[in-house]
């Protein structure tokens, strides 16, 4: 078990006995400076003792309040592609998680072709340039300065910062939260005692709620999250979101596996048992194997899928479009390897995605 399996068991309660409970007291003590320092890079703003970098283009953010994987790369190619759909081209800046080359903003695509390899942009980034063809994509740490980069290179009608919600120095015109359904996020704690990132009050700086992941539970759930939304950030529109599996996507000759057929889940992301609950809803039998979030793949990896395919006597391997991205050539021996594609599916609230379209159109009205 990984050193972050094992503060995940400590902080969820999986871990039981005095360590674990004592554990759990001093992370809540770690707490308060991070509280601390929240609030001061907020004040500063607020104060006006520093000012937020306002571009010649709307803003929209996409982003959440918890550690891991909420979908925000599904969701900011699926609004990049409604915006498309409308009439307007939209330019993605982001950090560029995993990046092996620095932190200087960087074009990863200018909408044409691909100028970065995953080493010098991070797993993300490349996957949104595979995904949104057509449409430039930068990454960097000071993300103003990676958009005026972007703005200097390719013309767009509007800017998505994929993860932005606690990057303060930009403007931005809305401000869309993801929050995951299969999360309990409204008993969940301050980072390091949790994996909240901001104290739930934070959320009401927020103009827009996508719930995601609307597949793994229960519509008693969704009206629970609906009701604690609107009791921690009133008058906020909320959509419902569902992660749809499509079509099996071959890296190598090999036939995809038929229904019931027994896989190997082969993903390194931040929930993986979304992309497992996906396998299993199209009838696959699943094999987990899961390596960290943003890992940076070997060729010597191929060797631990095949143990597992061995070991279970699988001979499919099925991986994400995040990791596929990254993976080294499946070595000859791995005769059946395939990506499986995921779209997000608006199930209730399509009137936010419309009311997004307006703040850009409004913007450009002006």
């Amino acid at each position: 078990m990984s050193l972050a399996d094992r503060w995940l068991a400590i902080v969820r309660g999986e871990s039981r006995g005095p360590g674990a409970a004592a554990a759990r007291a001093g992370l809540r003590l770690l707490t308060a400076p991070l509280w601390l320092g929240l609030q001061a890079n907020l004040g500063v703003y607020r104060v006006g003792l520093a000012r937020h970098a306002r571009l010649d283009r709307p803003v929209i953010v996409v982003g959440n309040l918890t550690l891991g994987g909420t979908g925000k790369t599904t969701a900011t190619a699926y609004l990049v592609r409604r915006l498309a759909a409308a009439g307007r081209r939209a330019g993605v800046i982001l950090r560029g998680h995993g990046r092996q080359t620095g932190s200087a903003p960087l074009l990863v695509s200018d909408g044409v072709r691909r100028l970065a390899s995953p080493l010098e942009a991070g797993d993300e980034a490349i996957l949104l340039t595979a995904l949104l063809p057509g449409h430039p994509v930068a990454v960097g740490v000071r993300r103003e300065r990676v958009a005026r980069l972007l703005l200097e290179t390719a013309p767009v009608d509007a800017l998505v910062l994929d993860d932005g919600f606690q990057y303060f120095r930009l403007a931005r015109d809305a401000e869309v939260v993801l929050i995951d359904a299969s999360h309990r996020i409204e008993s969940d704690r301050l980072f390091p005692a949790g994996t909240l990132r901001e104290p739930h009050g934070h959320l009401r700086r927020a103009t827009h709620f996508w719930i995601t992941h609307a597949e793994l539970v229960s519509e008693e759930r969704i009206a629970e999250l609906r009701v604690w939304l609107e009791r921690t950030a009133p008058g906020r529109p909320v959509a419902v979101t569902a992660h749809r599996s499509g079509e099996l996507r071959p890296l190598t000759e090999a036939p995809p596996p038929s229904a019931g057929a027994p896989v190997v889940a082969l993903s390194g992301l931040g929930n993986p048992q979304s992309f497992e609950a996906s396998l299993k809803g199209m009838g696959f039998e699943v094999r987990p194997l899961v390596f960290p979030d943003h890992h940076r793949y070997q060729p010597r990896d191929w060797d631990r899928v095949r143990h597992a395919a061995a070991e279970s006597g699988i001979e499919h391997v099925v991986t994400t479009e995040k990791d596929a991205v990254k993976l080294p050539p499946p070595p000859e021996d791995l005769r059946s390897v395939h990506v499986l594609r995921c779209d997000l599916e608006v199930r209730e609230g399509a009137e936010t995605l419309d009311a997004l379209i307006e703040v850009v159109d409004a913007w450009h009205d002006r």
